[in-house]
C-alpha cells in the first residue's frame, strides 16, 4: 500500500497463478449460485508496463475477461487472490463491478405463479412435499432460490418456453418434511426469491404446517379373558393369563394392564402369535382378596386417543403368601439433566420399572412437599412444578418408585430457575415478578400480593 494505492510487487521467485471470485453483493451470503470463479491468465501482449505502475520493473499483467451478458445486472464483488511459487500469497478485496446490461426503467420484475396442485399458505403437508411454480420474465431468469426452513437452493428449470407475453420456466422442488425435523403442527417457511437477468428481485413467501402424524379412529378395547367374577386359589392356579383384542388402524403407543385391589399393580401387555395382546400373569406373591383389572390404550393418532376398556373382577383365596420379592424398582429421569436451566411450568417426567410391578411414583418438591405423579403408560410418569414459585437458584428433586412389597428407588435432579426473580425486591420497573409481603396488627397475618414490577 503506496499512501493512497495498492502498488503490486514482483516476487522473486516468479507469479505461479492469479485467481478471481466473482460475487453478487445483495446475494444471500456464500451461496453457490452467486459465487463465480475468474480464471486470470498471464497477458504477454501488455503494452508498456510503464502505462500501468510505477514500479512497472518488478510487475506482471494478468488478464481475465468477463461476459457480462451471462451475469444479471447490478453490483457484483470481485476478489483477487495470487500465489508465488515459493507459497506467498497476495490477496485484493472488493474490487467493486456494475453490470448493466439492461436499460432502467424499461422492464419488469419477474412474475411467481404457484401451479394449483402445490401446497399454499396454511395448507398442511406430509412425507414429501411436492411444490409446483413458474417463472414468468420478459428478460428471463438469473438464478431462483428457496431457502429459509429449506436450507437449499432450487437448480434448473424442469421445462422453459417462450410466447409473447415473456419467457416461463417451470421449476419443481421438493422438500421431506420429516427431515426438517420440525414438531407435529408446526409451520415450515417456503421462501422463494428470483434475481432476473435485468437485475430485479421477487420475492415470496408463505407457510405450511407439518402433518406426518394422520388423525384415525379411536381404538376399539375388548377384554377377553378371565370373565369378571371368577375365584383363583394361588396355591393351585399360580398365575392367570389375561387376553385382550385392540382394534387400531394407525398404531399403538402403549397398552397398560390394571390391578386394583389389596395391592396395585400395572404392566405393559406383550402381543401374542395370532395378534391379541396378553399379560400371563404370576399370582403367588399377591395378597388373597378381591381385584378389579381394566385396560388403558393409547393409539399413535395424531390426538393420542385413550381408551379406557370395561373393568372386570376376580378373587385370590387361600392363605396370604409370604413375600419373597426382595428387588427394588428402577428409575430414570428423563428429559432434564443435573444443571439444566428452567423457567415457567415445566413437565417432569420420569421411567420407573419393576419385576412384580409400579405401585407408585412420588416426586418430593423443593419445598418438601409429596405429589404422586401421574402414570402415563409404558411405565412412564410425569408432574408438573412451576418454577416461578421459588427465586432463582438451584432446586434439587427427588423422585421414589415403590412397589406393593415395600421396595422403593429413588433419583435426584438438581435444574437451575431462571425466572429474573430474586431474594430481595427490585426497584420497580425491572422486569419479572416478586413477592411483596405485609404483616397486618399483631395477629400477624400475612397477605402476599403478586405483582409486576
Amino acid at each position: 500500500w503506496n499512501v493512497n494505492k495498492w502498488d503490486p510487487k514482483f516476487p522473486s521467485s516468479g507469479i505461479k497463478f492469479v485467481e478471481g471470485s466473482l460475487f453478487r453483493s445483495d446475494a444471500p451470503v456464500d451461496h453457490p449460485s452467486f459465487l463465480f470463479n475468474i480464471p486470470f491468465s498471464y497477458n504477454v501482449a501488455w503494452p508498456d508496463p510503464q502505462t500501468c505502475c510505477s514500479d512497472w520493473q518488478n510487475t506482471e499483467a494478468w488478464r481475465a475477461p468477463i461476459n457480462t451478458n451471462i451475469y444479471a445486472d447490478g453490483v457484483w464483488q470481485l476478489w483477487i487472490d495470487t500465489e508465488d511459487y515459493t507459497g506467498n500469497h497476495g490477496h485484493m478485496p472488493g474490487a467493486e463491478i456494475i453490470i448493466d446490461n439492461y436499460v432502467d426503467g424499461t422492464t419488469q420484475p419477474s412474475e411467481i405463479i404457484w401451479h394449483t396442485d402445490s401446497p399454499t399458505e396454511g395448507d398442511y403437508v406430509s412425507d414429501i412435499a411436492s411444490f409446483n411454480f413458474t417463472i414468468r420474465d420478459v428478460e428471463g431468469t438469473f438464478v431462483v432460490v428457496a431457502y429459509d426452513n429449506l436450507a437449499g437452493y432450487v437448480q434448473e428449470p424442469i421445462n422453459s418456453f417462450s410466447n409473447a407475453t415473456g419467457n416461463y420456466d417451470v421449476y419443481n422442488f421438493k422438500v421431506d418434511t420429516e427431515a426438517q425435523n420440525l414438531p407435529e403442527n408446526s409451520e415450515m417457511a417456503i421462501r422463494i426469491e428470483v434475481l432476473d437477468m435485468d437485475g430485479h428481485w421477487t420475492k415470496d413467501s408463505f407457510h405450511v404446517t407439518i402433518d406426518n402424524i394422520p388423525d384415525g379412529n379411536p381404538p376399539t378395547v375388548t377384554l377377553i379373558s378371565p370373565v369378571t367374577g371368577i375365584s383363583v386359589n394361588a396355591s393351585i392356579t399360580p398365575s392367570i393369563l389375561f387376553e385382550v383384542d385392540i382394534d387400531e388402524d394407525i398404531g399403538i403407543m402403549s397398552k397398560t394392564i390394571y390391578f386394583v385391589g389389596p395391592a396395585s399393580f400395572n404392566f405393559q401387555l406383550d402381543e401374542d402369535t395370532s395378534g391379541k395382546y396378553i399379560k400371563n400373569q404370576d399370582i403367588t406373591t399377591w395378597q388373597p382378596g378381591e381385584y378389579s383389572w381394566y385396560v388403558i390404550v393409547v393409539d399413535m393418532d395424531e390426538t393420542k386417543h385413550t381408551v379406557k376398556s370395561e373393568t372386570r373382577t376376580f378373587t385370590i383365596v387361600g392363605d396370604a403368601p409370604v413375600s419373597s420379592d426382595t428387588e427394588n424398582p428402577k428409575i430414570t429421569v428423563l428429559d432434564y439433566n443435573d444443571g439444566d436451566k428452567v423457567e415457567g411450568v415445566i413437565t417432569l417426567s420420569v421411567e420407573a420399572t419393576d419385576n412384580m410391578g409400579i405401585d407408585e411414583v412420588v416426586l418430593k418438591t423443593f419445598d418438601d412437599q409429596l405429589v404422586v405423579m401421574d402414570p402415563q403408560g409404558s411405565d412412564i410418569y410425569k408432574a408438573n412444578v412451576d418454577t416461578e414459585e421459588k427465586p432463582d437458584g438451584d432446586y434439587t428433586f427427588t423422585f421414589t418408585a415403590k412397589d406393593s412389597n415395600g421396595n422403593a428407588a429413588q433419583a435426584q435432579l438438581t435444574l437451575k430457575f431462571e425466572n429474573g426473580r430474586t431474594n430481595s425486591a427490585p426497584d420497580i420497573g425491572l422486569p419479572g415478578f416478586e413477592y411483596y409481603l405485609t404483616f397486618i396488627s399483631i395477629l400477624s397475618v400475612m397477605i402476599i400480593d403478586r405483582r409486576k414490577k
